[in-house]
Parts: structure tokens; C-alpha cells; sequence
């Protein structure tokens, strides 16, 4: 089954006042916010993934990535430190088409979730309709590619699935797995900022949640300068090989 990824990095981080998504994890040295789910994402070794940002965004966050348009093509070579080894490379990456990426800017963004959705599913169906969509948002540091892992078997073990769910306490979130039947609903149905919890909570369609453990962070989201300090903190726990 083809999942491919979508990586929602339109935000506004106005209540950052300044551009979240290059903030390094570690002050003054390491990988930017902005990139380190991506890193993850990259790493399950998905057909397909469009990035969608802001018009205007330099892509600094992407450390050296090219700027590309919708349905380019580009590699991303900005991760040395964490690459993954030779075998689990070769496991990731397509044959013949390496680090697949599409970065599609969105000149919808102030709407909302919603328009950078959107924005993100068409630039996927231009480049070849998948069976299914992850969706990840650019500021959730802590993700890895275990979780990530961990929901793609969710999915795939479950035929019949409109979604497959991340959970923390009561509430489904990102990242998210989306069935392309699904993902045409959001297109219609969803404007302004609601995201695809809206529909997921509706109770119209058929899903799975993969459940955070109690105490756990790896579903944290970086929305304040006080959010960045946990997460730089529970980050150093990490590179330290704590749990998280």
C-alpha cells in the first residue's frame, strides 16, 4: 500500500515571534525545530513527500535544502549526523528516486490548517494520487521514526481504515494517517483552521488510535518560547538516550 508523507510547515509562529521552525533544538548548534520530524518522516521511507510551506519562508530551517516547486523533485543531504546506516538507507529509499521531495508553498496559509492541507494533497495528487496520506506538523520535535513506524503497521494491518490516529489522553492528533477517501472529504469539508481532527471526532468514519504512553512527550507540540525550552529539554534527554 502507498502511504506517502505530508509535512505541514505553514504556520504563522506568532506566538513565537520569531520563525519557530529554525530555532535549533540545541541553542546555537543542532538541527533546527523546523526539521527534526522531518528527519523522521524521511526515515520510514515513504514513496512520496510533500513539504508545504509559506511563500515567503527562505527554507533556512531545511538546512541547505533547495527551494523546488510543486511536482519538482528535490533531495534533502542535510542530515549527517543521524543518517541512517547503510542497510536501513537501502530499506528507506525508493529505488532510483532517493529521497523523493516536493516543497509546495502555500499562498493560502494565513487561512488556516485547513488551506495548508489542501495545499499539501494537491501537490500529492499531482504527482501520482497515493492510497494514503501521513500527515505530520513541522512543529512536533520529538517524533521519531519508531512511532511513525508503529503507525504505518496500525494502518496497514487494518484493511477498511479511514485513519489511523495518534493519542494523547483523550484527544486523536498528528501524526495522522489519512485514506485518499478521506483526504477528498478534508478537501471539501475543512476551511480555516480546523485541522483533520475535526472530522476524525465527527464519528462518520472508521479508525485506530495508537496511544501515547502516560508521562510520554513524543507527541508534544512547540506553539510558545516556553513549549521550546521543554522541548530543547526533553530533546537533551533524547540525545542522551533517555525515554521519552
Amino acid at each position: 500500500m502507498e502511504v506517502a508523507g505530508l509535512y505541514l510547515a505553514a504556520g504563522k509562529s506568532s506566538r513565537m515571534g520569531f520563525s519557530k521552525l529554525s530555532a535549533p533544538l540545541i541553542p546555537g548548534f543542532g538541527i533546527p525545530l523546523g526539521s527534526a520530524a522531518l528527519k523522521e518522516l524521511y526515515r520510514c521511507g515513504l514513496e512520496q513527500i510533500a513539504v508545504v510551506v509559506r511563500p515567503d519562508d527562505p527554507l533556512d530551517w531545511l538546512a541547505g535544502a533547495p527551494e523546488r516547486s510543486p511536482g519538482r523533485e528535490g533531495g534533502l543531504d542535510l542530515w549527517r549526523e543521524g543518517e541512517p546506516g547503510e542497510e536501513e538507507a537501502h530499506a528507506a529509499r525508493p529505488p532510483g528516486n532517493s529521497r523523493p521531495w516536493i516543497v509546495a508553498p502555500c499562498k493560502e496559509a494565513d487561512e488556516g490548517m485547513s488551506a495548508s492541507l489542501r495545499c499539501g494533497l494537491q501537490a500529492l495528487e499531482a504527482a501520482g494520487e497515493p492510497e494514503a496520506v501521513m500527515v505530520l506538523l513541522a512543529d512536533q520535535p520529538l517524533v521519531d521514526a519508531d512511532w511513525l513506524r508503529e503507525l504505518l503497521r496500525l494502518y496497514r494491518n487494518n484493511p477498511g481504515l479511514d485513519y489511523a490516529a495518534s493519542q494523547s489522553g483523550p484527544v486523536l492528533m498528528p501524526p495522522v494517517i489519512l485514506s485518499w477517501n478521506l483526504c477528498r472529504e478534508a478537501k471539501v469539508r475543512l476551511r480555516g483552521d480546523r485541522g483533520a481532527g475535526a472530522l476524525l471526532s465527527s464519528g462518520e468514519f472508521k479508525g485506530l488510535a495508537l496511544i501515547q504512553p502516560e508521562g510520554a512527550h513524543l507527541l508534544m507540540d512547540v506553539d510558545s518560547p516556553g513549549d521550546l525550552e521543554q522541548g530543547r529539554r526533553y530533546w537533551s534527554l533524547r540525545a542522551s538516550g533517555r525515554e521519552l
